[in-house]
């Protein structure tokens, strides 16, 4: 696990390899895999008036909402290619599960639902886990045992950075990194039903992608900083030996 370090160009290329499947480790990229449930759930935990002081806000159209945290570039393109994947993270879930949706527990009737319960994070984990391996499938970039297309893959990211231009110098060292990334996770044997792959790719695209904005793409530098920053304390983090690798 290291960085690789590319020369300074326009873009300050700095690409990090993680060589492990996704943990859930990273609290940013989280964030957005947490706003995905929400759209594949078809509802939040939040309280009902919090729902409606949201939905007023989002009416105001002099002051659109923001979708999550900001972020340090490519923002809008982020935000729609996350809206452009609904419909594919809904029909994935009815694939997966053969619902619709998760059923809802009744308001009044049975033991309080418990998002926070250590059964309902993995099975959380579990759903995302097979739904972005549904999504690769269906975007091409996953074959059907969840193992990179390498060809789909480029182009898959080509269309992410085609409105973000200034990106485009990273694409081909992403993309190599990134496979890379997701051949190691397709390697790790595994009793989840489902690949990593799908999310080590979108992590190791998302995570990179921020890393390495132009600094007259940033928009609050300040807070770019401290996202950044986060960003790389994550990866030391999940980045760090364990005491069982020392030892081998």
């Amino acid at each position: 696990m290291y960085y690789a370090l590319l020369p300074r160009s326009a873009v300050l290329a700095v690409i990090i390899v993680v060589v492990a499947a996704y943990n859930f480790e990273d609290t940013e990229f989280n964030q957005i895999l947490a706003n995905d449930l929400e759209d594949v759930y078809s509802f939040t935990y939040s309280h009902p008036r919090s729902r409606r002081d949201d939905k007023a806000v989002e009416e105001d159209k002099c002051h659109p909402p923001r979708r999550g945290r900001p972020l340090c570039c490519a923002e809008e393109t982020m935000r729609k290619l996350h809206d452009d994947k609904k419909e594919i993270k809904r029909a994935c879930f009815k694939e997966i599960t053969g619902k619709e949706k998760p059923e809802r527990p009744d308001r009044h009737h049975g033991p309080p639902f418990d998002p926070f319960s250590c059964e309902k994070i993995e099975q959380h984990r579990r759903d995302m886990m097979c739904i972005q391996q549904c999504v690769g499938e269906k975007l091409d970039y996953l074959d059907a045992d969840g193992k990179p297309k390498p060809e789909q893959f480029e182009k898959y990211v080509e269309g992410i950075f085609e409105k973000e231009d200034y990106l485009l110098p990273l694409k081909d060292k992403i993309v190599s990194v990134c496979l890379d990334e997701a051949k190691n996770a397709t390697e790790k044997v595994s009793s989840d039903p489902c690949k990593s792959t799908g999310l080590v790719l979108e992590h190791c695209i998302f995570i990179n992608t921020q890393l390495n904005c132009p600094e007259d793409q940033i928009k609050d530098k300040k807070m770019c900083s401290k996202f950044q920053d986060r960003l790389r304390q994550g990866f030391d983090k999940r980045s760090s030996p364990s005491p069982e690798a020392e030892d081998e």
